[in-house]
Formats: structure tokens, sequence, C-alpha cells
């Protein structure tokens, strides 16, 4: 079993969580990296084509935003052994507005991820009209095929070992002394590291601000 396998049968070892414990769509930073390159890529185009039956292709673009966006936070939720908590009241201005996401979208794709098997249906949602307080949103799970593409897809490359930067600065100002050192140091560590496996693999660089000796982080 690889690390993978491993990870997903973790994962689906727990069950399905209580109702009680869900989890609000957050705006993660993995929806815009390049992990839609590989199967889960095929995934988002799968639930696209059943969601969006339009061919223009700006309504294309934002269903296929929307549908990373909900599948990645799917994918989290589980590590947290939580529901996905996703409402389809939007308002201008309220918090689904500004992650982008629009009512219409989030019907049309949370049905095609239940019917495509990567979602589902848990608790429904109901508003309180005595007190919005009490309101609560559908909530959703990612089933065991989900669970499997999100383990593989953590344990992807996600970087170039061929093709990188291992200095990357902010500003002009090479304020490093050292940097010659420090560069062949990196790409002796990243030659070093190809080999292995860890999540989100992908070759370190170090990080320096404009200004002398702010930043460095690896």
């Amino acid at each position: 079993m690889n690390n993978a396998e491993a990870l997903a049968e973790m994962l689906l070892a727990k069950g399905l969580p209580n109702d009680d414990e869900s989890s609000a769509v957050r705006n993660l930073r993995l929806t815009n990296s390049n992990i839609f390159n590989g199967t889960m890529g095929q995934a988002v185009r799968d639930v696209v084509a059943r969601a969006c039956k339009s061919k223009a292709s700006p309504y294309i673009v934002n269903y296929e935003r929307d549908t990373k966006l909900i599948m990645t936070n799917l994918i989290a939720v589980a590590f947290q052994w939580e529901w996905l908590g996703l409402g389809t009241r939007v308002s201008k201005g309220n918090y689904l507005d500004s992650l982008g996401l629009a009512r219409r979208r989030i019907e049309d794709i949370t049905d095609a991820l239940i019917k495509g098997g990567y979602a589902t249906l848990g608790r429904g949602g109901y508003r309180h009209y005595g007190n919005a307080g009490k309101s609560k949103s559908t909530q959703y799970y990612p089933t065991d095929k989900l669970l499997r593409l999100g383990a593989e897809m953590l344990y992807e490359t996600v970087g170039d070992f061929d093709n990188y930067q291992p200095y990357e600065w902010e500003g002009d100002e090479r304020w490093d002394a050292n940097e010659g050192q420090n560069i062949q140091t990196l790409r002796d560590y990243n030659e070093f590291m190809r080999s292995h496996s860890w999540a989100q693999k992908a070759p370190t660089v170090r990080k320096l601000l404009s200004e002398p000796y702010t930043g460095g982080r690896v």
C-alpha cells in the first residue's frame, strides 16, 4: 500500500461525522494550484460537463472555478471529520457572494457531484424564521471515490524539479552576499529529494523581500 492509499483508508475508516459537525466553504489556496492537471482535473471536467448546460466559455470558466472550490473543500473537511455546510442563499455582498459563488451554480454543481458519485448528501438545509442564527446549511461529505482521488492528488508532484528558480526575489536588489553558494546548496538538496515522496511535492526555493535581510524563508 502506498502513501496515498494508506491516507485514504485512514480517512474512510472514520466513517461519516456527526451532523452537528460542519465547516463552511473556504477560499482554499489549493484551488488555484496546478493539482488539477492530473486525475482531479478529469473529475472536474466530468462534474462541469454534468452541471453546465451552456457551451459559452465564460459560463464554463465559472463552473470550473466553483467546482474546484467545492471539491477541494469536500476533501478538506474529511481531514477535519466534519461535513461541508453549503447553502444556496447568495445575496450581494454576503459571504458566498464574496467567494464568487452563485445559487444556480451551487445547485447545479452539488447535484452533479452527487450524481457523479463524488459527494454524499447529509442533512438538508433549512431557514429558522424565528432565529436566523439557528438556520442550517445543507451538508455534503466526500464519497470514497473523491477521497481516493484527493489522497492521490496530495501526493502528485506539483513542481518541476528541472525548471525552477532557487531564489525568488521580491525586488531588484540582490542583497545576499552568499547567494551563489546558497543557490547551489538548494540545488543539491532538491536533487537529493527528487526521488523521495511527500504531499504536494515541489522543489524547495528561497523567497527574499526587497529590504536587505528581510524574508529569506524556504
